[in-house]
């Protein structure tokens, strides 16, 4: 999807560059940030296409920043992949009860598999 904005929320510096360089290469304008308390910023400042999320961060976490975006009408139709490292059905269960629209596990995701999630939640 040519031209889509992405947000890459997640602490991780090296994941988040890693996502920003392979999704470049599909076309996507990329904005990466470290935590949610600076993703709900970014999100209400660029309304992007779509949201990567990270769960576990200092600070603002994925849930906080999830629930901020789902409660916010200028943001809660966006659609948000949680990524997390993270694999129970508790938290998958949690994931869409929040309004999540995909759950993706670090480990098991390839960045093929990845692209073709975001693909679909941006039709």
């Amino acid at each position: 999807m040519k031209g889509k904005t992405i947000l890459v929320v997640d602490d991780d510096r090296m994941l988040a560059e890693m996502y920003r360089e392979r999704f470049k290469l599909e076309g996507f304008n990329i904005e990466t940030v470290a935590n949610g308390h600076e993703g709900i910023k970014v999100a209400k400042r660029t309304a992007p296409d779509l949201i990567l999320l990270d769960i576990m961060m200092p600070g603002t976490d994925g849930w906080q920043m999830l629930h901020q975006l789902k409660k916010d009408p200028a943001t809660k139709a966006i659609p948000v992949i949680v990524d997390t490292a993270l694999m129970q059905d508790a938290i998958k269960q949690k994931a869409k009860r929040m309004g999540a629209d995909e759950l993706l596990v670090k480990s098991e995701t390839t960045p093929a598999k990845m692209i073709a999630m975001m693909n679909q939640c941006l039709h």
